[in-house]
């Protein structure tokens, strides 16, 4: 039997954290649809960690001139 490895999620200040960014900063990348938002109720947001990540990846070498 083929088993999957479960899917992992970033809480927002986790995600600023790890980013050295605010929280606020955060959901503004959510609302311009940079990350998808996922609501698991009226104060718990996450966001898919394999997004996440690829985003950051997508961003290495991006550095301001």
């Amino acid at each position: 039997m083929k088993t999957t490895a479960p899917k992992r999620f970033y809480r927002v200040p986790t995600l600023a954290a790890m980013l050295d960014c605010s929280k606020g900063h955060i959901y503004n990348m959510l609302k311009e649809g940079k990350l998808t938002r996922i609501k698991l109720s009226e104060q718990i947001t996450v966001i898919d960690a394999a997004e996440a990540d690829a985003w950051i990846e997508s961003r290495r070498g991006q550095q301001a001139a």
